[in-house]
């Protein structure tokens, strides 16, 4: 139940509210209970004793009661979801920032779908858990309480019947609740599991279509909607079964109670006023016994919700140094790294020295570790071994510190749901409109002064508005309003057209003359002047040097460059 405590620790700031929940949950037991000694005083005084005078006042008596019923149903409803949606609002708050600071790694290991499954499915699970089942767990065994304490008073022997009845329904919590808890957890699993199919429809649709994959695609998505149906049967089968449960033990008590209490009328032992505010009162404690049962077990089998949620609040925040640097154009010399991605070794033994204002080239064939060289100086990646900025290590450098250093580019470009000038200005909130009107020239983005609403125009979720080069020369444009110490760039033109990509890469070496520059390039045309070349396969550098050096060599690279021609 550790998770259930976390839960709770986390409405502390609103224990003012939640104690006027649990007033006003008094307020409706107490109502409540109050309304069977009324039956009581109808029965005895009224129907038997004729006494006529005593109905007003019963019922002024019984209208109170039903005031002070609502009042407090009023302040446990309302109050319990205003606490839950301000919990809610400071969940999905952190969640976010702890997505946001977290380390690359939980991306690349968790499926998308399961992480927007955690977002929001498993969130609004937790209103579930403090609407439905914590509500009922604050007011119903109060209720339960008041009504037994009537129950006592009236006929201790025949409530001890009842109390036998307690550890039947203690057992059917822990085992309808355990085998319930099992199937939610499934449950929710597979529910991202359809959304990351639903994800992936999104991003690769015209894949998809090209390649007619639909029926494929749909198969899938078929067998994990099944799979997903199957788990929310059993959690509902589990659900249903123990209300049965509760519902016939409930029946053969009360069979029980009728019984012995006829026998104790018809042998003069209570009165029937007495025996009917029993019954009102058994018949009122019945369903607060079994919404208290319900809610025991609805939140033990939340457990594995609780515990989804819990893990990425708590999610494990990417180191950060405590130094700051001033300039990244110093020595960067990288010792015996390596690098392993879900147990897998992309980076082996890499040794590497960059000069400062250095132009360096990186090439390779796909999945050589590319880009994950890359990765390494902005700390995107976990590594081993030793990374030095001249004389201090990059481990103890602050990440936004290094950050601002840093220009990256890759051919995965970054286009969120917003207008374009919003879109260029995540690089540099400050860049006047002169800044970004030769940052666009110089990507040789001007198509995007033609668009309908000019940089004020909506590029739409991952800028499906544009095309792949388009996009490209936008990101491309971001790196012309920064003004970094080191450029990385990964395959930033792989779809633009070669007298673009001449003039873009140009314009970049130009402008950045003075800077350091790690370039990937799929066209080896645009990394002949740099002033290294970098050959790079199996996660290993095999050969280093100019491009005259590398072709003097007739090694992997000259292998490479005579194939490209």
């Amino acid at each position: 139940m550790e998770q259930i405590k976390w839960l709770l620790s986390n409405l502390k700031p609103y224990w003012a509210l939640v104690s006027l929940v649990i007033f006003g949950s008094i307020l409706e037991g107490l109502g409540t209970s109050f309304m069977t000694y009324l039956v009581k005083r109808v029965m005895d005084d009224v129907f038997i004793l004729k006494e006529s005078n005593k109905l007003y006042m019963i019922l002024y008596l019984f209208a109170a009661a039903a005031v002070v019923i609502q009042i407090g149903f009023f302040l446990r409803n309302f109050l319990m979801n205003m606490v839950s949606e301000k919990l809610l609002m400071d969940f999905r708050e952190k969640m976010f920032s702890s997505l946001l600071y977290s380390k690359v790694d939980f991306f690349i290991n968790h499926p998308s779908g399961d992480i927007i499954s955690r977002f929001n499915n498993d969130i609004n699970a937790i209103k579930n858990i403090l609407i439905d089942y914590m509500l009922s767990l604050i007011k119903e065994p109060i209720t339960v309480l008041l009504l037994l304490g009537v129950l006592i008073y009236r006929d201790i022997y025949l409530t001890v019947i009842i109390i036998f009845a307690f550890p039947i329904i203690s057992y059917s919590v822990k085992y309808f609740g355990t085998k319930r808890a099992k199937y939610v957890k499934l449950n929710q699993e597979r529910l991202g599991i359809i959304n990351q199919h639903v994800t992936q429809l999104i991003s690769g649709i015209e894949n998809i279509k090209i390649f007619g994959a639909e029926d494929k695609f749909l198969e899938r998505f078929v067998q994990a909607n099944k799979n997903l149906f199957k788990a929310g049967i059993k959690t509902i089968f589990y659900t249903v079964m123990n209300s049965i449960f509760n519902q016939s033990t409930g029946y053969i008590v009360f069979g029980l109670v009728l019984l012995y209490g006829g026998y104790r009328i018809v042998h003069g032992y209570t009165s029937a006023g007495d025996f009917i505010s029993y019954l009102t009162a058994l018949l009122l404690i019945q369903m607060p016994i079994m919404e208290t049962q319900k809610g025991f077990m609805n939140m033990r089998s939340s457990i594995p919700l609780v515990k989804r949620v819990q893990e990425m609040l708590l999610l494990q925040r990417e180191k950060d140094g405590t130094l700051d640097i001033n300039n990244l154009l110093v020595p960067i010399v990288m010792k015996n790294v390596y690098v392993t991605i879900d147990s897998k070794e992309i980076l082996k033994d890499i040794n590497l020295t960059i000069n400062p204002g250095e132009k360096i080239g990186i090439v390779g064939p796909t999945g050589a570790g590319k880009s994950t060289l890359l990765d390494i100086l902005p700390k995107l990646v976990s590594y081993k071994g030793d990374v030095y900025i001249k004389d201090k290590s990059l481990e103890d450098i602050t990440n936004k510190s290094i950050r601002s250093k840093i220009a990256f580019a890759s051919q995965h470009v970054f286009i969120f749901n917003d207008t374009v000038r919003n879109n260029l200005l995540i690089a540099n909130p400050n860049a006047s409109e002169e800044l970004l009107i030769k940052a666009i020239k110089l990507a040789k983005a001007e198509f995007l002064f033609t668009l309908k609403n000019g940089l004020d125009t909506v590029l739409g979720e991952y800028g499906y508005t544009v095309s792949g080069g388009e996009r490209q020369r936008i990101a491309i444009a971001r790196i012309f309003l920064t003004n970094p110490d080191v450029l990385l760039l990964d395959e930033i033109t792989s779809a633009l057209d070669v007298h673009t990509e001449q003039t873009v890469i140009s314009n970049i070496f130009e402008i950045f003359k003075d800077k350091t520059i790690l370039i990937v390039a799929h066209r080896l045309s645009n990394i002949i002047n740099c002033d290294r070349i970098l050959y790079i396969e199996d996660g290993r550098i095999l050969e280093e040097g100019t491009f005259e050096e590398l072709m003097r060599k007739q090694g992997n690279f000259y292998t490479l460059y005579q194939r490209s021609r």
